[in-house]
């Protein structure tokens, strides 16, 4: 397995952002009106994408929703 730093334009992290996306809203049930799908609006700079024989397994990015969100 490799992991690689990827472009959030790229074809691969389009796609699996929208499996993830999809699979949450099913998963939520009644609760998905809370869960928002990515859009190209979001500012995500850096998305690192794991692959494994060529093939995009996987991807973690960063979006920032509100403002001091997480901070101690």
């Amino acid at each position: 397995m490799e992991i690689v730093i990827a472009n959030v334009s790229a074809p691969e992290v389009i796609a699996l952002f929208s499996e993830h996306d999809d699979f949450m809203i099913d998963f939520l049930g009644e609760d998905s009106i809370y869960y928002t799908r990515y859009s190209a609006k979001e500012k995500i700079k850096n998305v690192w994408m794991a692959c494994c024989d060529d093939t995009s397994v996987g991807c973690v990015a960063y979006r920032k929703k509100i403002a001091g969100c997480g901070r101690s």
